[in-house]
């Protein structure tokens, strides 16, 4: 009898002799709040600063067209694809610093729920560094074997040669930094 909001006219009827209908007095029935909306993860689930405005996608539970993704409290366009899944635009300003922020999903309205929140990881880059300072010679028709040292970067490293050349019969191996082979005269 209550499943639906509105209003709805309550009487009482005593039987005769005497009785009869009282007059009516509306009773109100309200929405109660809606299914708290999970989070089960987050696609991508972390960038680095200074990658520029993106699409989050958010899968979980209980969503709904008026869901709403929020970004630390803060509502952000989003695209409503199921009650599982939803997508919401990053601003490139909201991952311009480095940090931990809350994703939570928000059903809209004084009784509208809100999920728990979840952690995106916004890092900064790691510069690689060759730390590397100089080459020790090579001796043309002598075997020539010297690995590249570098710090920082997200591994595997790719190694090339941006500028110049290394003597006729050296070679670079990309995926290991090393430099080897027999320098001729």
């Amino acid at each position: 009898l209550v499943q639906n909001p509105g209003k709805v006219p309550v009487t009482v009827f005593t039987p005769q002799p005497g009785g009869g209908t009282s007059q009516p007095l509306t009773f109100t029935i309200v929405a109660g709040p809606s299914p708290i909306p999970q989070i089960t993860s987050l696609s991508p689930s972390g960038v680095f600063t200074g990658n520029g405005q993106f699409t989050l996608t958010v899968t979980g539970t209980n969503f709904s067209s008026s869901s709403l993704v929020r970004w630390n409290g803060s509502d952000r366009t989003t695209t409503f694809l199921s009650a599982t899944q939803m997508t919401a635009q990053i601003l490139a300003a909201d991952i311009a610093n480095a940090g931990t922020f809350e994703v939570t999903v928000a059903q809209p309205g004084t009784r509208g729920a809100v999920s728990t929140a979840v952690s995106f990881t916004v890092t900064a880059p790691n510069v690689v560094t060759i730390t590397t300072t100089s080459l020790p010679p090579s001796m043309a028709g002598n075997n020539y074997y010297f690995v590249l040292a570098a710090t920082g970067g997200v591994p595997p490293l790719t190694w090339s040669i941006s500028t110049g050349a290394l003597p006729q019969g050296l070679t670079l191996d990309r995926s290991t930094g090393s430099i080897s082979g027999t320098a001729s005269g």
